[in-house]
C-alpha cells in the first residue's frame, strides 16, 4: 500500500513579492513513489497571511502534498501486471478478449498515452459522446464506459487515484437497434440448404437446441447420453469457465 506524503511547500519572499516552491509526488510506471523536480508559483506583493490562505488553497485544488499522483499512462496501467491480475481472476477468457478489444480499438487510440491522474469525467463524457454521434450502438457506448470504470477503479483500489471518474455517467437506457425476432421454419430450412455440411450442422445444432456458437463449437461426443437422450452443455470454445460460472445446461435429445 502507497504511504501518504504530506507538504505545505515552502513560502519564500523576495523584493515583497510571495512565491510558493513546492514538490509533487507521483507514481512511475514501476508502481514506487518518485517525486518530481521542485516547482513554483509566484503570489505577487501581497501580505504573509494572504500568501498562506493562496498557499492552502492551490495545494487543495491541485490535490499537492495527499495522495501521490499517478503519471502512469493508462496505456502502461493496462498492460501492466496491476490491470490484467485484476481481470483474469474475475472474468473467463471471452470477456478479457472483449475487454482488450475494446481498449485496443477505442480506448486507447485516445486515453492511451493520458497519464491516469490526468483523465477526468469530462474527458471520458466527451469521449463517449463522440462515440454517440459517430453512431456506434448505445450497447457499445455503454461497454466502453463500463471498461474505463473497471480499470480506473482498479486504480481507485491501489491507491493511485483519488476517484473513478468514470463511475456516475449517465447514458440512458440501452436502444435496440432492430428489434429481435426469431428465423420461421422456411428461412431456417432455406439457410440450411444454402449452407455446406460443416457450417450445416453448427447451424443445425445451435437452432434445435437453443445453444450459442461457443457453446455448439465447445460441444464434445462424450457430451451425448444417448440411453437417457440429452446433451449436457458444460463448456464454451471461447473460454472453458464460461459454462461452468453459469452453470451447466442439458437438452434433450429428439428421437430419431
Amino acid at each position: 500500500m502507497i504511504r501518504r506524503r504530506y507538504q505545505v511547500g515552502s513560502l519564500e519572499k523576495r523584493d515583497g513579492v510571495y512565491r510558493l516552491r513546492y514538490r509533487v509526488d507521483i507514481i512511475g510506471t514501476s508502481g514506487k513513489i518518485e517525486r518530481r523536480k521542485r516547482e513554483s508559483i509566484t503570489f505577487g506583493k501581497i501580505s504573509k497571511r494572504a500568501a498562506r490562505r493562496k498557499r492552502d488553497e492551490f495545494l487543495a485544488q491541485h490535490g499537492i502534498g495527499d495522495t501521490p499522483k499517478a503519471a502512469m499512462a493508462f496505456k502502461d496501467f493496462w498492460h501492466s501486471r496491476y490491470w490484467p491480475n485484476a481481470v483474469e481472476e474475475k472474468k473467463d477468457v471471452s470477456t478479457q478478449k472483449f475487454y482488450t478489444s475494446l481498449f485496443t480499438n477505442h480506448i486507447e487510440p485516445v486515453f492511451g498515452e493520458t497519464a491516469l491522474c490526468d483523465i477526468k469525467r469530462f474527458n471520458i463524457e466527451a469521449f463517449l459522446s463522440h462515440k454517440i454521434k459517430e453512431g456506434y450502438a448505445s450497447q457499445t457506448v455503454h461497454h466502453l464506459r463500463n471498461v474505463m470504470s473497471k480499470a480506473l477503479q482498479a486504480a481507485r483500489r491501489w491507491e493511485w487515484i483519488d476517484e473513478n471518474p468514470a463511475r456516475m455517467i449517465e447514458l440512458g437506457k440501452v436502444r435496440k437497434v432492430r428489434p429481435a425476432r426469431a428465423l420461421s421454419l422456411e428461412e431456417v430450412v432455406a439457410i440450411a440448404k444454402a449452407l455446406p455440411e460443416g457450417p450445416k450442422a453448427v447451424f443445425a445444432i445451435g437452432v434445435f437446441f437453443g445453444l450459442r456458437i461457443g457453446e455448439v463449437l465447445g460441444l464434445k461426443v462424450a457430451d451425448v447420453d444417448f440411453e437417457s437422450r440429452v446433451l449436457k452443455v458444460e463448456r464454451s470454445a471461447r473460454g472453458e469457465s464460461s459454462r461452468k460460472q453459469r452453470g451447466r445446461k442439458k437438452a434433450p435429445v429428439p428421437a430419431a
